[in-house]
């Protein structure tokens, strides 16, 4: 897959967390070999105190799982499910070891707490897949997975607990399959938690201290600067979400900005490698 497919992807911290001195909670990441693709993005629960561990730890012990299951059985769906059961045996043991006093397991196993969404791309079939919710797009077709009631989405650490959280099934703890197609049909995928919400929903605004317009989130898989700079992705990330403070001197007066992403923002993009546009932001062309 990798003659075929393209991958790149970006995270910034929330203007709130920023406000608040939190970590970016989210994470994410990807494998790539000759015939599979898999990648990943997670969201640590907002009101965790140091989630941001769970989302980092959890996503690669998922991915990790998931490749040595796809090498053995190229039947996603049933890889998907083992890789969940084996995950959730390695978290417990996490837990477990690291909550070295009884009264500690609890609070250890709130620090992974964080959703999933990710996709698998084989020679024959492209799944996009979640656990919780975010945000992905098939060939230019966005959609928003949630929100939940109270902004409490499912996360798969509840597949730990002997009773499920009010509210959730034993259904909404297993993988939710959104998509499944042909991989010759695909043209580009992207995965992202869900402050990618606020981004798509920021389209036709300026960016803050600009006249240039946020764009559409199509510039992530037709703009070939995001494929070939590592950081791009980030870079157009943050100058969306910073803070922008102009000061008239003369009316004694100080205009403020805030950044357009509120909440953690992460996405991955992933692209058949003949998919090219060339568009450029005027950032860019500077």
């Amino acid at each position: 897959m990798k003659g075929i497919f393209e991958i790149t992807g970006g995270s910034v911290a929330g203007a709130r967390h920023a406000k608040t001195g939190k970590n970016n909670q989210d994470a994410f990441i990807w494998r790539q070999t000759d015939d599979l693709v898999i990648a990943i993005v997670a969201d640590g629960c907002g009101s965790g105190r140091f989630s941001e561990i769970g989302a980092q730890i959890g996503a690669r012990l998922f991915i990790n799982r998931l490749m040595k299951a796809m090498n053995h059985n190229h039947s996603i769906e049933p890889s998907l499910e083992l890789s969940r059961q084996l995950t959730l045996e390695d978290l417990e043991s996490l837990i477990l070891k690291t909550a070295w006093r009884g009264e500690r397991i609890k609070e250890h196993f709130q620090h992974f707490l964080f959703t999933l969404v990710g996709t698998v791309i084989t020679p024959d079939q492209t799944i996009l897949f979640h656990i919780g919710d975010g945000v992905v797009c098939e060939n230019g077709k966005v959609a928003e997975i949630g929100p939940f009631s109270n902004n409490q989405p499912p996360y798969i650490a509840y597949g730990l607990i002997e009773q499920s959280p009010e509210g959730f099934s034993l259904k909404d703890l297993k993988f939710t399959i959104y998509f499944t197609g042909p991989t010759s049909e695909v043209q580009s995928i992207l995965i992202g938690t869900d402050g990618v919400v606020d981004l798509v929903k920021a389209e036709k605004e300026k960016i803050p201290g600009r006249d240039e317009l946020v764009g559409s989130l199509s510039q992530f898989w037709e703009n070939d600067l995001y494929f070939k700079n590592p950081d791009a992705v980030r870079r157009r990330l943050a100058i969306v979400n910073r803070e922008s403070v102009k000061i008239n001197w003369e009316e004694r007066e100080v205009k403020k900005e805030e950044g357009l992403l509120p909440d953690d923002t992460t996405l991955v993009v992933i692209r058949r490698k003949n998919l090219s546009v060339c568009k450029t932001s005027e950032d860019e062309r500077r």
